[in-house]
């Protein structure tokens, strides 16, 4: 290459007899993600073909589908999906919430939910701001009683007609709700000090070692077999002497 083709300035023609430069090949398409590929769920066709708009644009991700719906028609669409004979949806699975605080309605709350008569699942996720509140579900799943008051309990999240939200996991007068992002890591010592004191004079710490398990099961079975009388025995129940170690009791 001669010094003036070098000088050239980018994208100018090439000089004559210059050999033409080979095309790069044009990139391929990158093969459609299988997580993310389209699934059947009769459920949510019924739903749409019943309760036209009820619900968003179905999200598939590895092989289940989720609907988004509006709070507004959340009992709504939840007992459609337990009474239909088509959906059946007889199990309340597990309700699980988020925190975005980034987002402008930051709690996310996702209903799992499964058919045990036609062996399917189906996921409902809606989103309120930190001043809205959720209908209760305990009408239609009376199991929603304790993950909805775990929600409350570590979110902040209001469920409205619940018949005894309160907390379930942190003592009733906690500051705070831990499972926010804005949560401090440490939580707030100056507040929380006086539940690890309470706990030190209060409580009787449980030991879980292997020797003190051996200990509480042998008094266990001394005191059934007491109660059976001398001729019967408990053969099901193997107490672990409390001086023996793993390798003498096989564990």
């Amino acid at each position: 290459m001669t010094d003036e083709e070098k000088k050239a300035p980018e994208g100018a023609p090439a000089a004559a007899g210059a050999p033409t430069p080979t095309p790069k090949p044009a990139p391929k398409p990158k093969p459609p993600d299988p997580l993310l590929a389209r699934v059947e769920s009769k459920a949510a066709d019924r739903l749409a073909e019943a309760l036209p708009g009820a619900t968003g644009e179905p999200h598939y991700f590895a092989g289940e589908v989720t609907l988004p719906v509006e709070p507004s028609r959340l009992v709504e669409v939840c007992r459609f999906l337990r009474e239909d004979p088509a959906c059946a949806f007889d199990l309340l699975v597990d309700i699980t919430g988020t925190d975005f605080p980034g987002e402008e309605r930051r709690f996310r709350v996702v209903y799992h939910l499964a058919s045990l008569r036609h062996v399917q699942r189906l996921r409902l996720r809606t989103q309120v701001a930190e001043a809205e509140d959720l209908p209760t579900l305990t009408g239609v799943w009376p199991g929603a009683n304790w993950f909805e008051r775990e929600i409350f309990d570590l979110l902040g999240v209001v469920f409205r007609d619940h018949p005894a939200l309160e907390r379930i996991l942190m003592p009733d007068d906690w500051v705070g709700y831990p499972l926010r992002k804005d949560y401090p890591l440490p939580g707030y010592p100056e507040h929380h000090l006086r539940y690890r004191e309470a706990d030190v004079t209060r409580r009787r710490y449980i030991d879980i070692s292997w020797q003190s398990t051996g200990v509480r099961a042998a008094e266990i079975v001394k005191k059934y077999k007491g109660k059976m009388g001398a001729s019967e025995s408990a053969p099901h129940v193997r107490a672990i002497p409390p001086e023996a170690g793993p390798d003498e009791t096989g564990a």
